[in-house]
């Protein structure tokens, strides 16, 4: 077996606690936002993960966590506009169209 089979295999094992883990993580503020309390970007995005292939943004752990769809190459973004927030009821799906709008919408990008 190789050194990284062996890891994802702990990986495997380590599902039960995965969820508790990323809960731990999280620190409710008054706004509602779930602030991430572990490991940030440097845009203030949350990390969760042990390893390169298995680290993710955060918030895009807990959308599939907490709504149960795999956001795969689309955008979860933030209505709240606090990328530290995990809170699901502040995410939502978005392909690149909607969020270019967004971003022009909330004056933080583009024309």
């Amino acid at each position: 077996m190789t050194q990284r089979k062996a890891l994802k295999d702990k990986l495997v094992l380590r599902g039960l606690n995965r969820v508790e883990r990323f809960i731990s993580y999280i620190k409710t503020a008054r706004s509602g936002c779930w602030e991430w309390q572990a490991n940030t970007s440097d845009r203030g995005y949350g990390e969760f993960g042990r390893w390169c292939e298995d680290k993710r943004r955060a918030h895009r752990y807990g959308y599939l966590l907490f709504n149960g769809v795999d956001p795969g190459p689309g955008f979860v973004c933030h209505a709240c506009d606090n990328p530290g927030c995990v809170n699901p009821k502040h995410l939502f799906l978005a392909d690149h169209v909607a969020k270019m709008g967004e971003m022009v919408g909330k004056r933080r990008r583009g024309g």
